[in-house]
């Protein structure tokens, strides 16, 4: 039977960081998006990945194959989860770790049904509506392990760009950031780690783990407004997967 996919939406960052001093340094106070100085953003998070994902597979047991569900062919997915953010930058005081919610998408191919292939990306955004709101962005290209060939958990990376700004929030979910020009903004390398449950026909819970290594970031009339700068997310998503034959 063809796939489903799950409901799709976004939502946005709200936060108040500001650009300031004679420099154009990016400052924030404890309740913004920051950490100390030099502050490692990946925090305990992959040791978190670790225990979720020995709990998946400690949980699975052999399944047989079966033709009806096997993967196969190309995919698209969707998924919508919230989690946290953390950054380090040279010039950054320090602040808690922040909630916000996430929208995801990828597509690809199968090369068998024990493993996938793809490219997609991450957005985080805190708030709805606002000036200077962060958000982050992670694309990757991205392999994912099935132990079954139906169902079950698996485990993912990825690499690619990892990009941050503070942009203008509209308000509106469907174009939730204004286009206009971004008081600081940044586009690095990173690389993402996830695992996740596969819940037949179409859906899967998925934690997981992005950092990023943005580097600096500028002001739309090109001044240096941080250096240094590193991310971090933590997500927990639900979504769905179609299949084309």
């Amino acid at each position: 039977m063809p796939l489903t996919v799950h409901q799709r939406w976004r939502g946005l960052v709200n936060n108040t960081m500001s650009i300031c001093g004679p420099a154009g340094l990016l400052r924030c106070n404890t309740k913004l998006l920051c950490p100390s100085r030099n502050g490692d953003p990946t925090g305990m998070s992959p040791r978190f990945l670790l225990v979720v994902g020995a709990l998946l597979f400690a949980c699975d047991a052999p399944a047989h194959a079966q033709d009806d569900g096997t993967r196969h062919g190309f995919w698209f997915g969707l998924g919508l989860g919230y989690g946290s953010a953390h950054v380090a930058c040279d010039t950054c005081s320090s602040g808690p770790r922040l909630g916000g919610w996430a929208l995801s998408f990828a597509l690809g191919g199968t090369p068998n049904p024990h493993v996938r292939l793809g490219v997609g990306g991450t957005g985080w955004l805190h708030g709805w509506k606002g000036d200077n709101l962060p958000a982050i962005d992670a694309w990757t290209a991205s392999l994912t392990y099935y132990p079954r060939i139906r169902g079950g958990p698996f485990v993912e990376g990825g690499i690619g760009p990892s990009h941050y700004m503070l942009a203008k929030g509209t308000g509106n979910p469907l174009e939730s950031i204004s286009s206009g020009p971004s008081p600081a903004a940044g586009t690095g390398w990173g690389f993402t780690l996830g695992v996740g449950w596969e819940i037949l026909p179409d859906g899967f819970i998925r934690v997981t783990d992005a950092y990023g290594n943005v580097g600096t970031l500028h002001a739309s009339s090109g001044a240096t407004v941080a250096t240094g700068w590193k991310q971090n997310l933590l997500l927990v998503e639900v979504g769905g997967r179609v299949q084309m034959p």
